[in-house]
C-alpha cells in the first residue's frame, strides 16, 4: 500500500507541490507552475498563496529527504480577497483530498472548474427533456388507451325518476310531502302483496338447477324467443352459476309486473335477477340475467359494425375524448360497461341531442343502448350511442 510520504515523494518527482489549507486543513496539490499565485482552496474556496518551498527558492541546490522520512505538506498562507491578484491556478486541473475508509489517507482526484460551472445548465436542460418525455408519455397513453375496465353491474330494473315530478314535489310543504310518502308507501306495500315470495324463489331455484338448456327455458319469460339465443350463448359461456340459496328480501324493488332482486348463492356470492309475474306463474328475465347483447364486446371490437347493434350495459358519465370523438364541446362522453367483466367500451352522444338531455342527469344507470362505429373507425374501443332502448336490462316495462 502506497504510504503519505510516497504520494508526496511522487508528486514532488512529477513537478507537483502538496500544500495544506490554513482555513479548512484540506490536503491539495498544485504544478510547480502556479506557485507564488493566489488562487482558491478546492475544499472551501478561501483566498489563499501558494508560497515557493526551499528547494523552489534553491534548484541549483535540492535538499534530499532521507529515505522513511515523510514529506510534509507546505502550508499556504490566506490573503484578503482583494489582493487576489491571479486566480488562474484554480481553473486549471487541480487534485483534491479524498477520505476513505476508516483512516484518513492522501488521495487526489482530477476536478474541471469549468463542468462544475455547468452543472446549473446541465440541470435544466435535464429537468426540460424529463417534462418532454413525460408529455410525450402522457400522449401516447391516451392515444393508446385500452377500454376501461367494467364494473359490477347495479339493478336490473330501473326506478325511471322523473325529475319534473322530483322538483314540483320539492315545492310541497312538509304536511304535504309526508302525505306524498305515505301513499307511495302504501302503494307499495300493496304491490308487495301482490307477490308470493315463496314462489318466486321456487322459480329461481328451478331456473338455476336446471341440468340442460331446455329444461332452463321452462322457467323463463318469452322462451319461444329466447330458446334459441340461449343455446347459442351457451355453446360457449358456463351453464351453471351455482347452487341457490336464497333471495335478497331487503333489496327487492318492484315495477309493474316485475320484481328485481339479487339471488345469494351458497357461496354467498350474489346475482341481480329479474322475475315477472304472470297469469301462468313467475318467470326469470333470462336476457336481463346474462346481460344480453346481439353482439359481444369481443365480436364488436373485431367487426366494429356501422349498423346499429342493441347492448346492454351500465352507462356511467366519464369523460375520454379522441380520435373521431375528440371534441368534448360536440361529444359528451360515457364508460359502457359490459356485465361480468367482460370489458368496457367508450360511448358517445351529441351534446345537442334530445338523448342527451334525456340521460345527462343520470350518471350511472343500466340501460339498453343501440350503438354503432364511425366509418373508418381507428379505435376499436369508442362508439357513438345511437338510441336508448330503455332504462334498465328488462323489456316490456310501460
Amino acid at each position: 500500500m502506497t504510504s503519505v510520504s510516497e504520494l508526496a515523494q511522487q508528486s514532488k518527482l512529477r513537478g507537483w507541490t502538496p500544500y495544506q489549507c490554513p482555513s479548512c486543513f484540506s490536503l491539495f496539490r498544485a504544478p510547480g507552475d502556479r506557485i507564488g499565485q493566489i488562487g482558491k482552496c478546492p475544499s472551501c474556496s478561501a483566498n489563499i498563496l501558494l508560497p515557493q518551498s526551499d528547494s523552489a527558492k534553491n534548484p541549483s541546490q535540492p535538499k534530499p529527504t532521507p529515505a522513511g522520512q515523510p514529506i510534509v505538506a507546505k502550508k499556504a498562507e490566506i490573503v484578503e480577497a482583494s489582493d487576489e491578484a491571479d486566480s488562474s491556478w484554480k481553473d486549471q486541473t487541480h487534485r483534491r483530498r479524498r477520505f476513505g475508509g476508516n483512516a484518513e489517507r492522501l488521495d487526489w482526484e482530477e476536478t474541471e472548474t469549468s463542468s462544475e460551472k455547468s452543472i446549473p445548465w446541465m440541470a435544466i436542460v435535464s429537468t426540460l427533456t424529463l417534462i418532454a418525455l413525460g408529455f410525450a408519455f402522457y400522449s401516447y397513453r391516451t392515444k393508446t388507451a385500452p377500454p376501461p375496465k367494467a364494473g359490477r353491474m347495479p339493478i336490473l330494473i330501473d326506478q325511471d325518476v322523473d325529475f319534473a315530478s322530483v322538483e314540483s314535489s320539492l315545492a310541497l310543504t312538509v304536511d304535504e310531502q309526508q302525505n306524498e310518502i305515505n301513499d307511495e308507501a302504501t302503494a307499495l306495500i300493496a304491490k308487495f302483496a301482490t307477490f308470493e315470495l315463496p314462489k318466486v324463489s321456487e322459480a329461481v331455484a328451478n331456473f338455476l338447477s336446471a341440468e340442460d338448456v331446455e329444461t332452463r327455458a321452462q322457467f323463463v319469460r318469452n322462451a319461444d324467443t329466447v330458446l334459441p339465443l340461449m343455446r347459442a350463448h351457451y355453446t360457449n359461456k358456463e351453464f351453471n352459476y351455482g347452487k341457490f340459496r336464497s333471495l335478497e328480501e331487503g333489496s327487492i324493488s318492484y315495477r309493474e309486473t316485475f320484481l328485481s332482486t339479487s339471488v345469494r348463492f351458497k357461496d354467498f356470492s350474489t346475482k341481480p335477477v329479474a322475475v315477472e309475474k304472470t297469469e301462468d306463474g313467475y318467470f326469470v328475465d333470462w336476457q336481463s340475467w346474462v346481460g344480453y347483447s346481439e353482439k359481444s364486446i369481443q365480436e364488436l371490437m373485431e367487426s366494429r359494425p356501422t349498423e346499429p347493434v342493441e347492448v346492454r350495459v351500465e352507462m356511467q358519465k366519464r369523460d375520454y375524448y379522441n380520435y373521431h370523438f375528440s371534441d368534448d364541446k360536440f361529444w359528451a362522453s360515457y364508460r359502457l360497461n359490459f356485465p361480468d367483466d367482460e370489458g368496457a367500451l367508450w360511448g358517445y352522444i351529441k351534446r345537442d341531442s334530445e338523448l342527451f338531455e334525456n340521460l345527462k342527469r343520470k350518471p350511472s344507470i343500466p340501460v339498453i343502448l343501440k350503438i354503432a362505429y364511425p366509418k373508418n373507425a381507428r379505435s376499436s374501443s369508442q362508439v357513438q350511442i345511437l338510441e336508448r332502448v330503455t332504462n334498465g336490462w328488462v323489456k316490456g316495462i310501460k
